[in-house]
C-alpha cells in the first residue's frame, strides 16, 4: 500500500476539513436570510467527515494487522504504536484540564474522569446532570476518539483468531448488519438519538466496512471491488440524498433515519470513495495526493483535538468583532471560521512538533519484523 499513502493522507485531509467546517461555521439556527439558512443546511451535514475518518481508520488498522498476524509481537507492536500516536496529546489535554479546573468541584471534573477512561461515548456522558459543565462543552467532540479506541481493543483479537481473509469478510458482514440493528434497537428502547450516534457498537459498521475493504483489496476480490465501487458509491450517496430530501435535513441530532440507515449509507459511500481513490491510475486518487490535502491529513489528529477548544473559548469573541467590522452575519461567520481554522492550524503545528513528534519517533521500536 506504500504508493497510496499520499492519497490516504488526502482522504484524511478531506475528513478533517469537513469536520472543521461543521463546527467552526456553526451559527444560530434561527438566523434570518436565505443565504444564512443555506449556510446552515450545508454546515449541518458536514459532520459526515467523522464517518470518513472511521472508514479510513478501519481500513488502515486492518491492513496493518492482517499483514502482521504471523510476525512476532503482534499485539505488543500494534498497541504500543497506537499508544505512542494517540495517548500523549490526548492525556496531555486531560491533565491540563484537570489542572485548570482543579478547584471547580466534581460536577466539572467528572467528565474528565470519563474521558480518561474513554467512556465519553456512553450514557455516563450524555446523562450528566444539567446544566452541562464547561468540560462537556470543551471536550464533547472526543466521543469519536472513544469509538475508535474501543474498536482498537476488539478488532486486533478478531483478526488474530479468525486469520482467514474470507472468514473475516463474512464476519464483517455480520457485524455491519448487527450494528445497524443495534441502532434501531436502542432507539426503539427509548434511548436518545445521541446513543445511536455515539455508542461504540452502534458506530462499528463504518469501521468494519473499512476493514473489509482492506481485506478485499488485498486479495482475490480486488478487481471485483474496483469494478463495483462507482455503483456502490452511487447507492450510498443516493441513499443519503433520499433521506435528506424526504426529511428536509441530514442532521443526526434531529433525524431518526440518519441515525439508523443513514450511517450505513455513509459507510458504503466512504468505503466506495476510498476504493475509487486507491484504484490504479485513478484521477481522483491523484487529486487526493495534493499537498494541500496532505498537509491537513498529516496534522488532522491535533486539529481534531484542538479545534473545539479554540472555537468555544474564542469563537464568540471573534464573531462579535467581525460582525462590527463587516456589518454582515454571513461574512462575519465565514471570517470567524477562517480565523479559527488558522488558529487551529498553528496550535496543531506547534503541538505536533513540540509534543507528538517526540513520541512518534519511538514507534520504530515497535515495527513488525519478519
Amino acid at each position: 500500500m506504500r504508493k497510496h499513502l499520499a492519497s490516504l493522507d488526502g482522504i484524511r485531509g478531506v475528513a478533517i476539513l469537513l469536520v472543521l467546517a461543521h463546527h467552526l461555521m456553526a451559527t444560530n439556527d434561527a438566523a434570518q436570510g436565505r443565504l444564512m439558512q443555506a449556510l446552515i443546511h450545508v454546515r449541518d451535514g458536514l459532520w459526515v467527515g467523522v464517518d470518513l475518518f472511521f472508514a479510513l481508520s478501519g481500513f488502515l488498522i486492518t491492513s496493518i494487522l492482517f499483514t502482521s498476524i504471523e510476525k512476532p509481537g503482534y499485539f505488543k507492536n500494534f498497541y504500543m504504536r497506537r499508544v505512542l500516536r494517540i495517548f500523549p496529546l490526548y492525556y496531555a489535554v486531560v491533565i491540563v484540564m484537570l489542572i485548570i479546573f482543579a478547584s471547580s468541584g466534581m460536577s466539572v471534573l467528572r467528565p474528565l474522569f470519563l474521558i480518561a477512561g474513554y467512556l465519553q461515548n456512553t450514557s455516563l456522558w450524555w446523562n450528566l446532570p444539567s446544566p452541562k459543565p464547561i468540560t462537556v462543552q470543551l471536550l464533547g467532540h472526543f466521543w469519536s476518539l472513544a469509538v475508535e479506541e474501543q474498536f482498537y481493543l476488539v478488532w486486533p483479537l478478531v483478526i488474530f483468531l479468525l486469520r482467514d481473509r474470507a472468514k473475516l469478510i463474512w464476519f464483517g458482514c455480520v457485524v455491519v448488519g448487527a450494528s445497524l440493528a443495534s441502532r434501531f434497537w436502542v432507539l426503539y428502547d427509548g434511548q436518545p438519538l445521541e446513543a445511536a450516534y455515539k455508542l461504540g457498537f452502534c458506530r462499528a459498521d463504518s469501521l468494519v466496512m473499512g476493514g473489509m475493504l482492506a481485506l478485499a483489496l488485498g486479495g482475490p476480490l480486488k478487481a471485483r471491488v474496483e469494478k463495483v465501487a462507482p455503483w456502490s458509491l452511487a447507492v450510498g450517496v443516493l441513499g443519503c440524498v433520499a433521506i435528506a430530501i424526504k426529511t428536509k435535513n441530514f442532521n443526526w441530532q434531529v433525524n431518526y433515519w440518519v441515525d439508523t440507515i443513514g450511517f450505513t449509507f455513509l459507510g458504503i459511500s466512504a468505503c466506495s470513495f476510498m476504493a475509487l481513490i486507491l484504484r490504479e491510475g485513478s484521477g481522483i486518487g491523484k487529486a487526493m495526493e495534493s499537498k494541500f490535502l496532505g498537509f491537513f491529513g498529516k496534522y488532522s489528529y491535533g486539529m481534531y483535538v484542538y479545534h473545539q477548544l479554540l472555537n468555544i473559548t474564542l469563537g464568540s469573541l471573534i464573531l462579535f468583532k467581525l460582525q462590527g467590522i463587516f456589518g454582515s452575519k454571513v461574512l462575519a461567520r465565514i471570517g470567524s471560521g477562517t480565523v479559527l481554522l488558522l488558529l487551529t492550524t498553528l496550535v496543531s503545528l506547534a503541538s505536533f512538533h513540540l509534543l507528538e513528534q517526540k513520541f512518534l519517533h519511538l514507534k520504530d521500536r515497535f515495527a513488525s519484523k519478519a
